[in-house]
């Protein structure tokens, strides 16, 4: 679809040619843009429409339980930071990296 543009035709052909050519291949360009840019959008859309149906997995679906621990992969690691700070709680002032005068 040809774009309109904001002039009379009489004002078109009292443009110079070199100048007219450049202002079609820019029109041209514009059209494939928003052609491209039309493609994208679908994209998107069709990414996000993907990843909510994604989210909205049932518990059901979740990892099973280990069988030799008892737990699940949705529980916190032991080994992970609430464990540390437990096993360190209480000697932070006792530890100091300069010597008491």
């Amino acid at each position: 679809m040809p774009m309109e543009r904001p002039f009379s035709e009489s004002d078109w052909l009292a443009t110079p040619e070199p100048v007219r050519r450049y202002v079609e291949a820019l029109e041209q360009r514009i059209e494939k843009l928003e052609a491209s840019h039309a493609q994208v959008h679908k994209r998107i859309e069709q990414l996000e429409s993907r990843m909510n149906r994604t989210r909205k997995i049932p518990a059901n679906r979740l990892p099973p339980i280990h069988p030799i621990s008892g737990r699940s992969g949705r529980e916190e690691n032991p080994s992970g930071a609430g464990a540390l700070r437990k096993a360190t709680k209480g000697i932070g002032n006792r530890c100091s990296s300069q010597p008491k005068s």
